[in-house]
């Protein structure tokens, strides 16, 4: 297995495949391919950002999405990829007019949550996403990749990593994350009354 930062859109692409495949039910998912692309290679233009890809006899099999700051992850696809973004949002309102409008809504909340994050005084790297293939889910993939991004993170510059997944029907999820040292800090509940548990590494210092 070889981990790697992912660098072009045909990486992008296999990434895309991956979420779509792992996630099947979720509401990024239900966006579809295009705007999940610009999504993900936003990722990769983003200071601070990026995507560390697993692969497998040059087969990307998983990968792990991470940001300082996820708002200038939006800003970065308004800014550089407005037109296209405009224009598979378009798509996406004739399609599915909920979907467009829910999607709207969330942005504008990430895009809010600017000056909540300057704020902060923890520096913290955050996983945003983390998808395995399904035919590679005993491979260890998702291990080494946090792995990878553990032994990539400099902790006398930032003070913990931290990521979210669902606290209810979850099990298999959060018990990878308590033996991978990830410690539950919280619970909190975002739309639609759906229950999210907080957790974080600390790289040693706790």
């Amino acid at each position: 297995m070889k981990i790697e930062i992912a660098k072009n859109n045909e990486e992008i692409q296999e990434i895309v495949k991956i979420h779509i495949d792992a996630f099947p039910n979720f509401f990024l998912t239900s966006l579809g391919s295009d705007l999940l692309f610009e999504l993900y290679r936003s990722f990769i233009e983003t200071k601070n950002s990026g995507i560390y890809i697993a692969k497998i006899d040059c087969k990307v099999v998983g990968f792990i999405a991470f940001t300082e700051k996820s708002t200038p992850i939006y800003y970065n696809i308004l800014k550089k990829h407005f037109f296209s973004f405009s224009l598979k949002l378009f798509k996406k309102f004739l399609k599915n007019p909920f979907s467009f409008f829910k999607l709207l809504y969330k942005l504008k909340k990430k895009l809010s949550l600017k000056k909540e994050e300057k704020s902060i005084l923890l520096k913290k790297i955050r996983i945003e996403s983390i998808a395995v293939e399904p035919n590679y889910f005993n491979k260890n993939v998702g291990k080494e990749l946090i792995d990878f991004l553990k032994k990539n993170i400099d902790f006398q510059k930032f003070d913990l990593i931290e990521l979210e997944t669902d606290a209810k029907n979850n099990v298999k999820t959060n018990y990878f994350y308590q033996k991978n040292k990830f410690v539950k800090v919280k619970e909190i509940i975002v739309d639609e009354n759906r229950a999210m548990n907080i957790y974080h590494y600390y790289g040693g210092k706790r």
